[in-house]
């Protein structure tokens, strides 16, 4: 499901990319735009062509080996005009190992672009909050005001698995039946507790989503108009993301599936 979204992102930039006057044929934009249309014109064949299950099959290693090429394209003219825009276009769809080779080799004059450095920063905090690091405070407020801290539940169970979340994603809300199972399972046992943190700007929304999908853990809602928001502490630019922090502190795993989750909680990995 992370694939098909990183996927149907990238299809959406490379649209938007294709879509603009065309140069050169020596640039990096227009590199960029042969590649992206030649994936779009793929996708499309596909789409047009079989049911959306079998669509995705195909497109998936296509979009591997796509993003393999832009990748390499990136790393070789970083630095070069519009090497700027082109790194914020496929940054968040890349690979770890990848964005670290990357950032490595951003310029100064690459860091002018306001939305690269914007997304530098995501990424420092997203390394900063990372697997092996101690955990960053977050704090917001519960549906009657009240306001509740990450640091108030870890050391009390096991493991506190911090779930950033909203009503209006569908990957989001299949998850639940997965985390309410293993809240089931592990927190009678004192190994495990969870901290949903809705990015819902509808409040009523958030609340309906929780009572309609009954979860029994603790419930906190992102501020967007205020500063120190838990999703900007943590990076968070998909959702959902879970990060899954231990009795010391820190940070064991991020973004990890269920399976992973319940492996490390049961003492498995």
């Amino acid at each position: 499901m992370e694939n098909m979204k990183k996927a149907l992102l990238l299809v959406a930039a490379v649209l938007m990319v294709v879509s603009c006057s065309k140069k050169d044929e020596q640039t990096l934009r227009t590199q960029y735009e042969v590649i992206g249309a030649d994936f779009e014109a793929f996708c499309d064949s596909v789409s047009q062509n079989c049911t959306q299950e079998e669509a995705m099959e195909l497109i998936m290693p296509r979009y591997e080996a796509f993003m393999q090429e832009i990748y390499n394209l990136l790393d070789e003219h970083m630095g070069a005009d519009y090497s700027d825009s082109l790194f914020c276009d496929v940054f968040p769809m890349l690979e770890p190992e990848q964005k670290e080779q990357l950032v490595a080799k951003v310029t100064d004059k690459m860091r002018e672009n306001e939305t690269l450095a914007s997304l530098l920063g995501i990424y420092e905090k997203q390394q900063s909050t990372g697997k092996g690091k101690h955990f960053t405070e977050i704090t917001a407020p519960r549906a009657d005001g009240s306001l509740l801290s990450v640091s108030e539940l870890v050391g009390k169970t096991d493991y506190v698995l911090v779930d950033f979340w909203a009503s209006w994603c569908g990957p989001c809300r299949r998850l639940m039946p997965s985390l309410k199972e293993l809240y089931a399972e592990f927190h009678p046992q004192g190994k495990l507790d969870i901290l949903g943190v809705s990015v819902d700007q509808d409040e009523e929304a958030w609340l309906k989503a929780v009572a309609d999908d009954q979860l029994p853990w603790h419930q906190v809602r992102n501020q967007e108009e205020e500063s120190g928001n838990p999703a900007d502490a943590y990076g968070v630019q998909f959702i959902p993301t879970t990060v899954l922090i231990d009795r010391e502190g820190t940070v064991v795993a991020r973004g990890e599936d269920e399976a992973v989750l319940r492996a490390i909680i049961a003492g498995e990995k």
